[in-house]
């Protein structure tokens, strides 16, 4: 895996939402996902083209 950080992210703010029980958080986490995966397919290819 080359971006852990970014599962971190999503993982976290996944648990938290849980944590605390809030469903408006736990919809963020939905919406964050895919913008994490977006930026690691553009740094993944950004990395590949350099």
């Amino acid at each position: 895996m080359r971006h852990p950080s970014e599962l971190g992210l999503v993982l976290a703010m996944a648990g938290g939402a849980l944590l605390i029980g809030s469903w408006i958080a736990m919809a963020a986490t939905f919406v964050a996902v895919p913008f994490s995966l977006v930026r690691c397919a553009c740094e993944g290819e950004a990395l590949r083209s350099a």
